[in-house]
């Protein structure tokens, strides 16, 4: 039944790839194809990390880091996409349930065989979807770029920071047991972050101005 089933499921993805010109031809169809190919894009993310950790033996953090870059810059087409806001929600909530019921039964090694526990990559994308809907709602893109960018570029260097310099971990107020997370780690988080939000703040405050929805007298 398992084999039938796989199957079909392998020769279903083949024929959507296949089939994405004649989707994307028809513009009511266009945010469909779009949806498929963002699909397509996180799923070869993480093929491409097994790819790299069986055959060339890259450890799980790296690999993992990688994912994490990515699929923040892949999140970055998210805006502007789709007609509805119905296909930003599916395609968060089925990276985030699929991300976490392969690290329950023990799929993409990859991605999840990492010496910590975590809940990032579930998280990661619930931190997509509310950006998106947030800077959907105000009407400005600065509010899904900017968050984005922080998830993407701080988290990933935070956690190089953290695995190769640091040496003093953060500890529970309420277990007084020590998390993975390091002193180095949250400093180059800050730091980074910093750096993301200082240089994106003109084209954020410009944008406002424009819209006639930001006045410095007030």
């Amino acid at each position: 039944m398992f084999d039938r089933f796989v199957s079909f499921m392998s020769s279903g993805a083949l024929a959507g790839i296949a089939g994405i010109h004649l989707l994307a031809a028809h513009q009511p169809d266009m945010d469909i194809s779009v949806y498929l190919f963002m699909t397509y894009l996180f799923f070869i993310v993480l093929l491409a990390g097994e790819f790299f950790h069986h055959v060339f033996k890259v450890r799980s953090e790296w690999v993992r880091m990688s994912s994490h870059f990515a699929a923040g810059m892949i999140s970055l087409l998210l805006l502007n996409q789709f007609s509805s806001a119905w296909y930003v929600l599916v395609i968060c909530i089925q990276s985030g349930l699929f991300l976490g019921t392969t690290g329950k039964m023990g799929f993409f090694e990859s991605h999840h065989k990492v010496r910590r526990k975590t809940l990032g990559s579930p998280l990661f994308f619930a931190g997509i979807l509310l950006a998106w809907f947030s800077s959907a709602w105000l009407g400005n893109r600065g509010l899904f770029i900017i968050p984005v960018l922080i998830m993407t570029i701080s988290d990933p260097l935070a956690a190089f920071a953290g695995m190769n310099f640091g040496t003093r971990h953060w500890k529970n107020l309420i277990t007084k047991a020590y998390s993975s997370k390091t002193l180095m780690g949250s400093i180059v988080f800050f730091c980074v972050s910093f750096v993301i939000v200082f240089t994106s703040l003109p084209f954020f405050l410009n944008s406002l101005l424009q819209k006639g929805s930001y006045c410095p007298s007030r």
